[in-house]
């Protein structure tokens, strides 16, 4: 209630896809956004046009309020680097 009365705004929660990925040169697990609808689990993935990844596992539509994980604080997928 605070909120409304001194004019701000409360924050509005949105929903993400993310991904679990492994890294393939370390044994680096690690959650990323994945903003590209295609990519499946097995895919060989590049996050933030660094790193080549292997997709573990895909939660789609996770409500931001309920990850663990700021989601500012993730890497994004890029591209689809192979499908197996």
């Amino acid at each position: 209630m605070i909120h409304s009365t001194a004019g701000g705004k409360l924050k509005e929660y949105s929903y993400y896809d993310i991904a679990k990925v492994k890294y393939l040169d370390t044994e680096q697990v690690a959650f990323v956004l994945c903003p590209i609808k295609e990519v499946k689990e097995n895919n060989l993935v590049e996050v933030e046009n660094e790193f080549k990844a292997k997709v573990l596992r895909i939660d789609r539509n996770v409500y931001e309020q309920n990850f663990p994980i700021k989601i500012n604080r993730l890497k994004k997928i890029t591209k689809i680097l192979s499908e197996n």
